[in-house]
């Protein structure tokens, strides 16, 4: 009888599981049809499954560095992204505030004598 309990309620968690899903892609068809079609951006590419990123990532290996490149390097991202979804001005006092850190951080850490030697 208790054996029969716990399968119970383990069919009854999987049901919910699998319910949820189905409600997930129910609520959600806008994403499977963008991947299905192919039209993600890179972000979406760079963070996608193994399974989903070796059907649909079709980019060489330059245009991966490229994207990485523009994501993370301060002045790719600054002057040359332009149809990305940040503003203009946000991204200016960005790199300005970003700049005058590591230049601050390097000034602390060059102006002491055992960090210098």
């Amino acid at each position: 009888m208790y054996s029969n309990n716990i399968n119970s309620t383990n069919n009854l968690e999987n049901t919910t599981v699998v319910n949820k899903n189905k409600a997930n892609d129910e609520i959600n068809p806008e994403k499977n049809n963008f991947i299905q079609e192919g039209k993600l951006d890179n972000y979406e590419l760079n963070n996608l499954e193994f399974k989903q990123a070796k059907k649909l990532d079709k980019r060489s290996f330059i245009d991966m560095y490229w994207s990485t490149l523009k994501r993370e390097q301060l002045i790719f991202f600054t002057f040359f992204v332009r149809n990305d979804y940040n503003l203009v001005f946000v991204k200016f006092s960005r790199f300005i505030f970003i700049f005058c850190t590591e230049m601050a951080l390097n000034v602390f850490f060059y102006s002491d004598e055992t960090m210098h030697k």
